[in-house]
């Protein structure tokens, strides 16, 4: 069970293929909301999936909360407990119900672990309540979206549509986030685009999301070089996850869209307002890049962004971007 948001429920996936690979004949039945479940609907270790709406009418809550109680489990792993999954496990049925340890919350649950470490990447920290139940502990695989051939024609005719062509080194630059705190501002990433444009042969292809495009509108207004058309629709997740596995480079804030990438074997870089990069990072990577400011008061962790100069981001997008063109090979 995983109720938060997207990119959260995306770091259960590791755990769900470790899962499926050490009891092959078990059913897996994922519980998550409306808004997370399209992350992994496609995912072939997920039997069945429990879907809470969350702006469900009172009756249809309660009917919801009813049905919970239909069936009987081994096994519940409640990957990150909060007042609503608390609830949701104390209905529940199950014979064992892990979960990690907190201040309150702790009287459903059979097995408590200890609580979150922010200083190690959430996969590792998800896998250990998985790794309760398995027979030895699993390797950290870096969480991936599965898709259909449907996203993936949908994918190829974007590319086709902006004259991405076989060769071509394509950037996906994703100056989106649904948290403020996370955004680094429009003028910031117009300038990053003009320079990347000036000193590398990469074509930019933009994505966002749902209500996000104007974000993008602004940086292209405000670029000096030559910008690409966004004429097109992104109309999924999944569609954006196959944008991202035809692509070679990744640039943008911290999001959702940034695990996708990251699942894409894309290499990353990524400004960074907050302090637990490598609780986000996949560990002993050269390919994925956060750009910290160097002002570490925990006053500002909630705009720290905004301390973030824009000479140190070029910097270091800089030796990224030598380094990344020679992993290319260009």
């Amino acid at each position: 069970m995983q109720l938060k948001a997207i990119g959260d429920t995306l770091m259960c996936e590791p755990s769900v293929a470790a899962l499926r690979k050490a009891y092959p004949d078990a059913e897996i039945t994922f519980i998550t909301s409306d808004v997370a479940y399209q992350i992994l609907r496609y995912h072939p270790d997920i039997d069945k999936f429990i879907v809470w709406h969350k702006k469900s009418p009172l009756i249809v809550y309660l009917r919801f909360l009813l049905s919970l109680r239909q069936q009987r489990y081994d096994v519940l792993i409640d990957f990150h407990k909060n007042p609503r999954s608390y609830t949701f496990a104390g209905i529940i049925r199950a014979d064992l119900k892990i979960s990690f340890r907190s201040k309150r919350r702790n009287g459903v649950y059979k097995v408590l672990l200890d609580d979150y470490d922010l200083d190690t990447y959430v996969p590792l920290e998800k896998l250990r309540l998985a790794d309760y139940i398995l027979p030895e502990a699993a390797p950290l695989t870096i969480p991936r979206v599965y898709f259909a051939e449907e996203h993936m024609r949908a994918a190829d005719r974007v590319f086709a549509e902006q004259g991405m062509c076989k060769g071509d080194i394509v950037m996906i630059v994703s100056p989106v986030s649904k948290v403020s705190k996370r955004l680094w501002k429009p003028p910031n990433f117009a300038r990053l685009c003009d320079y990347i444009l000036r000193h590398y042969p990469v074509k930019i292809l933009f994505t966002w999301g749902p209500g996000e495009k104007h974000i993008v509108e602004e940086v292209k207004r405000l670029m000096q070089e030559p910008s690409p058309d966004i004429d097109y629709r992104i109309d999924s997740l999944h569609t954006l996850a196959a944008l991202y596995e035809k692509a070679d480079l990744w640039v943008g804030n911290d999001s959702g869209p940034r695990h996708l990438a990251i699942g894409a074997n894309l290499p990353t870089f990524t400004p960074f307002g907050h302090f637990w990069t490598r609780h986000w990072t996949p560990p002993n990577s050269d390919i994925h890049v956060c750009v910290e400011p160097d002002n570490r008061d925990p006053k500002l962790v909630g705009d720290r962004i905004d301390t973030l100069s824009y000479e140190k981001v070029e910097a270091a997008c800089q030796d990224w971007m030598n380094r990344m063109m020679q992993r290319i090979g260009k």
